[in-house]
């Protein structure tokens, strides 16, 4: 596969210069490290407001060559694809893991994930990492602050902006949301025993005002749905029991 051309509209970020610009807080590879990037290392590079890993494949003094390889979430931004082959300087490297280090007893174990009822909660964590890195990216901020700068930034954003409501309760339905979102036996699988069974719908109810009236998946699992009151048509008319 030959490499894809980076476009001048969107260009690998410089994290050399974004150290220079805020030495205090961004961290990068030194000259050393950047010069000892073997085939096969991971390299960690950012264009169009994602970072991303880069499986090296070939290198040059000033250039490296390698295919993405994890999945996008800004691809309508850059019109990269995990499995595309593309060529950056090598200053734009924000990150090293050398090929040495990967499937060895020195890697990070794997996490023991929650659970994950409606599998979504992969994509929910990359639209969460490509905020921090559009923020780390705006700010300069360290990655080990980034977070807690965030939410600060969010508490002032939300004393200016009365559409986005009150902060602490936004928090508390974050809250909620994460515990459906990785609550064990909430699958969709459940969801679906739960409307087909008769126990769970109003007495009385017909099947047309259960298929208009029950709660959603979300609703479902959130615990955020009450039964209606049953409707029973009498003639043309119908009265709440």
């Amino acid at each position: 596969m030959s490499a894809r051309p980076t476009s001048p509209l969107l260009p690998f970020i410089n994290a050399q210069e974004m150290r220079q610009l805020h030495p205090a807080t961004f961290g990068t590879p030194t000259a050393t490290e950047l010069a000892a990037i073997a085939l096969g290392d991971s390299v960690k590079v950012c264009t169009g407001g994602e970072r991303f890993w880069v499986t090296v494949a070939e290198a040059t003094e000033s250039t490296l060559t390698g295919t993405v390889d994890n999945e996008l979430v800004c691809s309508d931004a850059h019109g990269l694809r995990y499995g595309d082959t593309i060529s950056f300087p090598r200053e734009c490297v924000y990150d090293i893991i050398p090929v040495t280090r990967m499937g060895t007893s020195t890697t990070t174990p794997q996490k023991q994930l929650p659970a994950d009822p409606d599998v979504m909660n992969d994509d929910r964590a990359d639209w969460a990492a490509a905020a921090i890195d559009a923020f780390i990216d705006a700010t300069g901020a360290d990655r080990e602050d980034a977070l807690s700068d965030l939410l600060s930034d969010l508490m002032h954003l939300c004393d200016r902006v009365d559409d986005l409501g009150n902060f602490k309760e936004q928090l508390e339905r974050a809250r909620g949301h994460y515990e459906a979102e990785t609550a064990s036996g909430l699958s969709w699988e459940a969801y679906q025993a739960y409307l087909n069974d008769p126990a769970s719908r109003p007495e009385g109810m017909s099947d047309q005002d259960w298929n208009s009236y029950c709660p959603s998946f979300d609703e479902w699992k959130r615990g955020k749905w009450h039964p209606p009151a049953a409707t029973i048509a009498i003639g043309t008319e119908e009265e709440a029991v």
